[in-house]
């Protein structure tokens, strides 16, 4: 016979998509105060979300060494994920039906895990440039400078390639197709659109001479788009100081026609 969920109960549950909400908690916060409050609210000694191979995040609160367990699927979209877990050899005490606790909890995460997707959707598209894919130009400003200071506190390399168009190649299509070059660079580096046909390469790990050869690559890449109707000039710069707008301004400053030679911030 199922035991009906005390308003208390009910009234949790509330309060914690309620606090969810108010403290915007990233998805592994919510993983870890639902796995409190589902040990808290059917008595048991220990609870766990576990979830499928897709990399989400998981928390466990507890002991699990008992084998007395209670079990509720945690759906997303139509498709089970993961499941929310309690044990403890007290379930005979319980004051409501654990199955029934732990589907409102799950409820809850789903929930959030649909907010989450849609709120790094938005991200995802603010940073992008709508026509070629790449990261835009306010993006860019962020990794700039998230790069330098990383690059300064590993004591690592980092250098700027900075590239501009020149000719006709069926216009949009030239600057996809370059595009498309770019993003088969390693995954380490990462490219920009951050003019109407000015790109921006950061290559961390890469030295003053290595960034010139990757640029000079790129230069004869774009040549060979549109049968030869594009071009592009370049400036390369190396980081050997922490303020990243000195490495961009040092890229601008040597843009030239290929072959120029590079400059070291």
């Amino acid at each position: 016979m199922r035991l009906p969920i005390p308003p208390s109960t009910l009234l949790s549950v509330i309060a914690t998509q309620n606090e969810i909400v108010a403290r915007g908690l990233p998805l592994g916060d919510v993983v870890g105060l639902v796995c409190a409050r589902a040990a808290e609210l059917t008595s048991a000694s220990g609870a766990s979300l576990e979830m499928a191979e897709d990399g989400r995040p998981d928390a466990r609160c507890g002991s699990a060494s008992s084998p007395d367990v209670v079990t509720a699927p945690l759906v997303h979209r139509s498709r089970r994920v993961g499941a929310l877990k309690v044990f403890s050899p007290r379930r005979q005490r319980l004051a409501a039906d654990p199955a029934e606790v732990l589907g409102l909890l799950c409820e809850v995460v789903a929930a959030h895990m649909e907010q989450a997707e849609q709120h790094e959707t938005l991200e995802r598209a603010a940073r992008r440039d709508q026509l070629t894919g790449l990261g835009n130009g306010a993006y860019y400003d962020q990794r700039l400078a998230r790069e330098v200071l990383a690059a300064v506190g590993a004591g690592r390399h980092l250098s700027l390639c900075l590239l501009e168009l020149d000719g006709d190649a069926d216009g949009d299509d030239g600057l996809c197709a370059l595009a498309r070059i770019l993003q088969g660079l390693r995954e380490s580096d990462d490219a920009f659109r951050i003019g109407e046909r000015e790109f921006a390469v950061l290559l961390p790990g890469t030295s003053l001479l290595g960034g010139r050869v990757v640029a000079e690559r790129l230069a004869d890449r774009v040549a060979g788009i549109g049968h030869g109707q594009l071009s592009a000039r370049y400036g390369v710069a190396a980081m050997t100081d922490p303020d990243p707008r000195r490495l961009h301004t040092a890229a601008a400053q040597l843009i030239g026609p290929a072959g120029a030679l590079p400059a070291a911030v």
